[in-house]
């Protein structure tokens, strides 16, 4: 059977292949001795968002009004996930809480490296998509900071934490 990428947006047991797919890369490029495995984890994600934004957008500009709607609808949408926000304006940071992270769904004991990394390049990207295809007088931009607690490592939840800036 041949799915378009149009049909795997809409397909559910992808997000397990994902999964199942970056543990098994970080231990190989932890067996190559690899350095840069988070980097190379956010190249994938922003390569993600890159694809992923041809074929869904939300339906809206993101602004300071609606941004916790939109983020929410994006991960529900995409990683089928149900999120809380923090949002510092005055420090400038934004923190999504993901109980149910779909790509750290289990404890790798072996794993240090928490496969929610890719979204520190995902939703950066994915947002600046979201601008281009609904320029807006100020503007929205998140950059990727840290991933400071991860199920895959033993956390009780993800949480993904990215610079936030309004222009």
């Amino acid at each position: 059977m041949n799915y378009t990428r149009s049909d795997l947006v809409l397909a559910d047991a992808a997000m397990n292949q994902m999964r199942n797919a970056i543990y098994h890369l970080i231990r190989f490029m932890k067996r190559e001795n690899i350095k840069d495995i988070n980097m190379r984890l956010q190249r994938i994600g922003k390569n993600i968002a890159s694809t992923y934004g041809r074929y869904w957008l939300p339906k809206n500009a993101l602004t300071r009004q609606n941004l916790d709607i939109i983020l929410k609808e994006i991960y529900s949408s995409i990683f089928k996930s149900k999120i809380n926000l923090e949002v510092d304006y005055e420090k400038n940071i934004l923190k999504i809480v993901d109980n149910k992270c779909c790509l750290c769904k289990y404890n790798y004991p072996d794993i240090d490296i928490p496969g929610c990394e890719v979204l520190q390049g995902f939703l950066p990207n994915f947002i600046n998509i979201l601008n281009t295809k609904y320029p807006n007088e100020k503007i929205i931009s998140v950059k990727r900071k840290e991933v400071s607690r991860s199920r895959a490592i033993g956390d009780s939840q993800c949480v993904q934490e990215f610079y936030i800036s309004e222009k």
